[in-house]
């Protein structure tokens, strides 16, 4: 866990809101907070699922198919599977349009 706060801050500061894998490190600190405890940081977990919904590109991809599968497990762990299988066939359905291009 210090570690995934250590970079959670560098990668918010100035530096490393340019870093090429900013969003790659961003999605594994929120990786960690949920391997932790889930429930206990619900609150962060949420608002960074939030941000990152956001900062990544909403179609195919490598960083939203890793977001949504973590952002997926997470809901899983709160006992909200239906909201985890809706995301996981929207992803499903995201990766399904990218191979028809």
């Amino acid at each position: 866990m210090p570690l995934a706060v250590e970079l959670l801050v560098r990668f918010n500061g100035p530096e490393g809101r340019s870093h090429s894998h900013r969003i790659d490190v961003l999605t594994q600190v929120l990786y960690t907070f949920l391997q932790v405890d889930p429930i206990g940081y619900r609150r962060e977990l949420e608002e960074g699922f939030a941000f990152l919904d956001g900062e990544v590109p909403r179609g195919p991809g490598t960083a939203r198919y890793v977001l949504d599968y973590r952002r997926a497990e997470y809901l899983s762990e709160t006992e909200r599977r239906e909201e985890a299988f809706e995301l996981l066939y929207r992803s499903l359905a995201r990766t399904e349009r990218g191979r028809i291009r």
